[in-house]
């Protein structure tokens, strides 16, 4: 069933205390590609168990520093906001660690902004996500994005993570990953296309690229010349 707010809390505890180091700046983590700041209340709340403003009441929040500059920066942050928030403060090379997030969360959640509660836990999600595709280590990505997969919507962004995941590692997951996608009805996006042409020209697979460039002409994605002559960086 779905998890309650407690046990996500630990999962996302779990997932800071896997990492060796607190996160820095992640190669624009939070914000890289599709950002889904579109995504609505509904497509955040739908299927998942959200805290009500009367669990809130009940719970007895720990002690936690409301004047931080990270906490202060989201609280006065639109909800749409919130991704070029988290992407300015790794931007800027501060570190976001554990109780900085922590003291963040409890500080929306006290002042009843569940929505944006729940999309900064998702945008510290995928920072953790990026940070582990980009050190190549495969079992806590998987895990990450199982987790995700448990908490929230499948989007592009985490999809396009093991996509890049795979074509480093495992090319023969990156079906996988392509059948999810389908099954979740997530359009591939410019990234997606130009990680499954570089993964083709890794394998010397001309004829695979060839038709991935096809494709993406069908699908209205204009390819760029200068990102086709890069695909095998």
């Amino acid at each position: 069933g779905a998890k309650s707010r407690v046990e996500q809390d630990d999962d996302l505890e779990d997932a800071f205390s896997e990492l060796e180091a607190p996160l820095g700046a992640v190669r624009k983590a939070a914000s890289a590609d599709d950002v889904d700041d579109s995504m609505s209340e509904s497509d955040l709340y739908e299927g998942k168990s959200v805290t009500t403003e009367g669990d809130a009441e009940k719970k007895s929040f720990p002690k936690t520093n409301p004047h931080s500059a990270f906490t202060k920066a989201v609280l006065g942050a639109p909800i749409v906001s919130v991704v070029k928030v988290l992407d300015q403060w790794v931007k800027e090379g501060n570190e976001l660690t554990k109780p900085e997030v922590s003291s963040t969360m409890v500080n929306l959640r006290k002042r009843r902004m569940f929505v944006k509660a729940l999309k900064t836990k998702l945008l510290v999600y995928r920072t953790l996500l990026a940070n582990c595709v980009s050190t190549g280590n495969v079992k806590k990505s998987e895990d990450l994005f199982n987790k995700m997969k448990s908490l929230f919507p499948v989007t592009c962004f985490s999809c396009n993570q093991l996509l890049l995941l795979y074509k480093r590692t495992d090319n023969k997951k990156i079906s996988d990953v392509l059948s999810l996608m389908e099954k979740e009805n997530i359009k591939p996006s410019y990234f997606t296309y130009h990680v499954l042409i570089s993964a083709k020209g890794l394998s010397n697979d001309i004829s695979g690229m060839e038709k991935i460039v096809e494709k993406m002409k069908t699908e209205g994605v204009e390819p760029n010349t200068i990102s086709l002559l890069n695909t095998n960086a």
